[in-house]
């Protein structure tokens, strides 16, 4: 997860920034597909760990109710048909 900052630095030579605003990394997991965490599971807890807060004190609406987990997991981790 990140979040905006608006400190001003020299990222010239990065094309992923503008000079008016700075992303820095403020929570990261890591999942492991043949874990016994679902993705879904672990980008709660880097949106509770972002926010400082309990994962019980997320508030609606509901991950599954923004995007669709399944399609998001098929996209980054897709099985192999083999």
């Amino acid at each position: 997860m990140s979040h905006q900052s608006d400190h001003n630095t020299d990222d010239t030579d990065d094309p992923r920034t503008d000079h008016e605003t700075q992303w820095i990394q403020v929570a990261q997991r890591h999942y492991q597909p043949d874990g016994s965490d679902e993705l879904v599971t672990d980008i709660a807890l880097a949106i509770a760990d972002a926010k400082e807060i309990d994962p019980t004190e997320l508030k609606s609406p509901t991950l599954y109710e923004s995007i669709d987990v399944e399609a998001l997991e098929e996209t980054i981790f897709p099985r192999d048909s083999h």
